[in-house]
């Protein structure tokens, strides 16, 4: 790449240990979240243990037996072949060095793209603040550092440089196992693929073309993905598994994070200010723009205005855009500021180059070490931090309720807050549970119930009993109507209670 050396600065290393270190420090302080770990972990010590990776409900009482696609089961095996290792803490490092390593390899992208670091940090940087709501521990995290895998050979095979495109169908099988973002795998070269040959079909003189031979080895790529995908327990299943959980209405109205963009929350303006400042930067560069950047910009987009979960993955393509196109709209946009009154003259001001203080970065880069290593798991319970960041559990997971539902040597129906399903799946297995978050393998009724009981219908207790539940174990902030009547009403009466859970149990039982 003839820029590669442009713009160099001797703070550059410092200004990438900055944003990386950053990345990994807010992920390794993060505590793992209730809802989806606990469960991937249960799976993979059942496959660990049988060999085999079950295709039946094993854990509740509501849907048991029913069939099942544990796609997953690989992340599963992977978080629980960690955690015997090194426990929890271990678990949150592989998760901060996966992430890390994802937005690592975007900003080695952007890098080569712009030939100037400071703009790689920047655009990095916008895709993962887009993309920051997405760093819970969870099988989730594969598919972005494999999306970013899958990002850059593609990029730099359409920049002339084949190295690692082979390398994708091989990818592939470990993905389809891992998380069901796999399909983004095989769309990203097909999206390439379509872009490059239209613009090798009308000729397009705007920006280097794949030629015809590369377009065929492209192609080929894409067949074997196709095929790849077909490695997993479900063989060609897979594709209908994925298809109904896009298109379920329990799991689009239950889950905040299936719902579509909302630019009324932070999140949501993230994402928007990310997308328009791509936008901004396809118009200025005008009939140049790439016809392919264009087609993968336009995809992105609408999967990340279809659903909150889907923002990440604009970042992610964003982020090469951003540092391709903004050196080159740059003539433009300063054309434009030399119009303005007295700033001509601001942007013509000659300015002395900061001088070399290599102490001054070293001391920065000392301080960034520290801070990277304070961070991680083992030592970050000593720092000052919030409370709600210092233990490696959330503090949301029901430890305590459930550590009280197994001294007591309890067995029965409960019924509980969803997000406590998946830990009861791993601390209780002798207690099956009533939902949880795999919510596409719950039939509506169960959800019509779910969701009266938790509203303290009129019939709630009736409910109750038709599903033969002797104890509730609810969350304070999910739940304040059912703890509400379960409080007033004679039928019940409190055996626990702690600052997130209560747990009742039927009167006499």
């Amino acid at each position: 790449m003839s820029n590669e050396r442009a713009g160099r600065s001797p703070l550059d290393p410092v200004w990438v240990l900055a944003a990386l270190g950053g990345i990994f420090a807010f992920v390794s302080t993060h505590p793992i979240r209730p809802q989806d770990f606990w469960w991937h972990v249960r799976v993979g010590q059942i496959v660990a243990g049988t060999g085999t990776v079950p295709a039946t409900d094993l854990f509740s009482f509501t849907a048991a037996g029913q069939p099942y696609a544990y796609q997953n089961w690989l992340a599963g095996l992977l978080f629980y072949g960690t955690y015997r290792v090194g426990g929890l803490e271990l678990v949150v490092l592989m998760q901060a060095l996966a992430i890390t390593l994802a937005y690592g390899l975007i900003l080695w992208l952007c890098w080569r793209i712009a030939g100037h670091v400071r703009l790689a940090v920047l655009a990095t940087l916008l895709a993962a603040v887009v993309g920051i709501g997405n760093w819970n521990v969870r099988p989730q995290t594969f598919s972005i550092l494999l999306f970013a895998v899958f990002l850059v050979i593609l990029t730099r095979y359409c920049r002339g440089e084949r190295a690692g495109i082979a390398l994708l169908p091989v990818l592939m099988v470990a993905w389809v196992n891992l998380h069901g973002a796999f399909m983004l795998g095989f769309a990203l070269p097909v999206l390439v693929l379509a872009g490059e040959t239209g613009k090798r079909l009308v000729r397009w003189q705007g920006s280097t073309c794949l030629s015809w031979r590369n377009l065929g080895l492209l192609t080929i790529v894409a067949v074997l993905l196709f095929l790849a995908m077909l490695v997993n327990p479900r063989g060609p299943l897979i594709y209908s598994y994925v298809g109904e959980l896009q298109t379920n209405t329990a799991v689009q109205g239950l889950m905040a994070e299936w719902v579509p963009t909302d630019i009324r929350t932070p999140a949501g303006l993230a994402f928007l200010g990310v997308a328009g400042l791509v936008a901004l930067l396809l118009v200025l560069r005008g009939r140049r723009t790439d016809p392919a950047d264009l087609l993968i910009y336009g995809a992105f987009l609408w999967l990340g205005v279809s659903a909150v979960r889907n923002q990440l993955w604009l970042g992610l393509v964003a982020a090469p855009l951003v540092a391709g196109y903004g050196p080159a709209v740059w003539p433009a946009v300063k054309s434009w500021l030399d119009g303005l009154p007295g700033l001509d003259r601001w942007l013509a001001r000659p300015r002395k180059p900061a001088p070399a203080r290599p102490w001054i970065n070293a001391a920065f880069a000392f301080l960034l070490t520290l801070a990277i290593v304070a961070s991680l798991p083992w030592v970050k319970v000593n720092l000052p931090l919030p409370e709600a960041k210092r233990p490696v559990v959330s503090p949301e997971t029901p430890l305590g309720a459930v550590a009280f539902i197994q001294q007591s040597g309890w067995t029965g129906h409960l019924f509980h807050f969803m997000d406590y399903g998946s830990y009861l799946i791993w601390a209780a297995p002798d207690v099956p549970v009533f939902v949880d978050t795999r919510i596409e393998l719950y039939p509506g009724t169960v959800w019509d119930d779910y969701l009266a009981i938790t509203l303290a219908c009129h019939d709630w207790e009736d409910r109750l009993s038709d599903w033969g539940i002797d104890m509730l174990m609810l969350d304070r902030a999910g739940q304040p109507l059912l703890i509400g009547v379960a409080e007033a009403s004679p039928n019940w009466e409190r055996r626990y209670e702690d600052e997130t859970t209560i747990i009742f149990a039927r009167h006499g039982f």
